[in-house]
């Protein structure tokens, strides 16, 4: 289920909520200023945010910008037609996609769908990563572990690996656990 959130005056929010829920996407969220979003955005994660421009407090364009940098939230902009500038190839290069005004509700739904497809694999990367990261931390403490098993415990580096095997078996605890320990001991085993 993706959360989306519209950026709008009152008119142009109900206009593009009534496109959204009737093409079977989850109700949005709708807020009206630049100010309100900057402070939700760093409380929930959205997948997309729409920025139907000008808004009462601002043009857009910082809010887009602002949001394409700091965010991982896909960003869709409204502009007026002719307005374009306003976004420019500087925004595209920020990964902000612009439909101009009015609206063809065939190519609004089209970006909005290609945003949340792109939106959901960067969200399967980020995920990957993290999980990447995790496993090279975790591999990074098991061998400062055991370097300081050899060095303070005076086992030998297959002695040192088995103790941390055995431990995280014997504990129901992963290795990486096991060797965060280890380390908070200086590697002194009782």
């Amino acid at each position: 289920m993706e959360k989306i959130l519209i950026v709008s005056g009152e008119a142009g929010a109900q206009q593009l909520k009534d496109i959204l829920t009737g093409a079977g996407f989850t109700a949005p969220k709708i807020v009206s200023s630049a100010s309100e979003v900057r402070q939700m955005a760093l409380k929930a994660d959205f997948d997309l945010i729409l920025i139907n421009m000008p808004l009462r407090d601002e043009t857009g364009k910082e809010l887009a910008f602002d949001l394409a940098d700091d965010t991982n939230s896909a960003v869709l902009t409204l502009v007026a037609n002719g307005r374009e500038e306003i976004i420019g190839s500087f925004g595209r290069n920020k990964g902000i996609q612009m439909i101009t005004k009015p609206v063809n509700r065939k190519q609004f739904l089209d970006s909005v769908s290609f945003m949340l497809s792109s939106r959901r694999k960067l969200k399967k990367v980020l995920q990957k990563n993290a999980e990447l990261t995790k496993a090279l931390a975790d591999m990074k403490a098991v061998s400062k572990a055991k370097c300081l098993l050899i060095a303070n415990s005076q086992l030998t580096e297959a002695e040192a690996h088995r103790y941390i095997e055995k431990q995280a078996m014997d504990q129901q605890l992963t290795k990486g656990q096991i060797a965060e320990r280890i380390i908070a001991a200086d590697g002194i085993i009782s």
